[in-house]
């Protein structure tokens, strides 16, 4: 494997665990509603709910 395909291939075996590094950060997104969590303790704890205009802006990026 190339090392670009190894980088990759880490990368989906990083998202496919369900155990993250503690630290880690995730935003979720449904509709209009949208919240932030961090990865505590063996599991995911909320951070913060997002603003409509945080949602907004989130969704703009491609």
């Amino acid at each position: 494997m190339t090392d670009e395909e190894l980088k990759e291939k880490e990368y989906i075996e990083f998202i496919e665990d369900s155990i993250k590094p503690k630290g880690t950060t995730r935003i979720i997104l449904h509709e209009n509603k949208g919240f932030i969590e961090i990865f505590e303790d063996l599991r995911w704890k909320l951070l913060r709910r997002l603003t409509t205009e945080e949602i907004e802006q989130i969704g703009k990026i491609k």
